[in-house]
């Protein structure tokens, strides 16, 4: 059993999860670089971490603090990824689990199984599938700490009218119910007479056009505007925070970027101890 704390404190980064769908280069992997302190586990197909290295110093939530990465090729790579987030996590130098992209690990997850089976049996790889996307939620979900991931888009259809994140079968509907906060991303450009405007990379926060996006924490998060252009710095101080104080009361990273530590509370001094010279007892003269 686990007693919940309702009380969130002032000014203090507010773990949640959140899943973030759209197209490729609509923005989700640079928008989640924008996260305190993120760990990507990333698809070592997709190279999805190009975005985040052309990114400039003050785009990240704390200049000078880039993002990790650390690339996946294996079916059992995200469970020895988590173990050794674990630590970071511990320590404070990671606040942001970055899962890029769920879309991607499904197919390399999904071919393993397929390849693994003596004969081929699509539906059972399928339910196992959804079996290890049950499992992989609700563990990452448990290392306490923002968790962020980031699917391309299942766009509608006549057999499916509603868009949504591109997750096979019955997981797609319990990601969404499992995580805080779902956003659409995508491009939108518009025309001045002949002229092309600049991209603008929005993110929904609303039903959009038939793609499902909203919150499950009602209060200020109804209030988020729609669409989000901006930062995950916009986002906690559109949702009331002050993004400088959640700054501030980060543990501080060591010098060797290993890890952080939050400042131990000073040790009360003990007062000396005064060692008394030993003295001689007076003796006298002899008699």
């Amino acid at each position: 059993m686990r007693e919940i704390n309702l009380d969130q404190p002032p000014n203090v980064m507010p773990k949640n999860t959140y899943l973030a769908y759209g197209d490729s280069r609509s923005g989700k992997t640079t928008w989640a670089a924008t996260f305190p302190r993120p760990l990507f586990f990333s698809d070592d197909t997709e190279g999805g971490w190009d975005s985040i290295a052309n990114m400039s110093d003050d785009q990240f939530f704390e200049p000078g603090v880039k993002p990790i990465v650390w690339a996946l090729n294996k079916m059992d790579d995200m469970v020895t990824m988590r173990t050794k987030a674990e630590p970071l996590i511990a320590s404070g130098r990671v606040r942001t689990i970055v899962v890029d992209s769920l879309t991607f690990y499904c197919d390399l997850f999904l071919n393993f199984l397929l390849m693994a089976q003596a004969k081929k049996d699509t539906r059972a790889a399928y339910g196992d599938l959804g079996s290890h996307l049950r499992d992989l939620r609700v563990k990452t979900h448990m290392l306490g700490t923002n968790v962020v991931w980031l699917c391309l888009a299942k766009h509608p259809d006549d057999m499916f009218p509603v868009g949504g994140p591109m997750i096979p079968g019955q997981q797609a509907d319990k990601f969404m119910a499992g995580v805080h906060y779902i956003f659409h991303s995508r491009i939108d450009q518009q025309k001045q007479g002949q002229v092309l405007l600049p991209p603008v990379f929005e993110m929904r926060t609303k039903k959009y056009m038939g793609y499902v996006a909203g919150n499950r924490l009602g209060g200020r998060a109804n209030q988020l505007p729609d669409p989000l252009v901006g930062d995950y710095q916009m986002l906690v101080e559109k949702l009331g925070y002050n993004a400088d104080e959640i700054r501030k009361n980060l543990p501080k990273i060591l010098a060797n970027g290993s890890g952080a530590v939050v400042q131990p509370a000073p040790v009360a001094q003990r007062p000396p101890v005064v060692v008394q010279p030993l003295r001689k007892p007076n003796v006298g003269p002899p008699r």
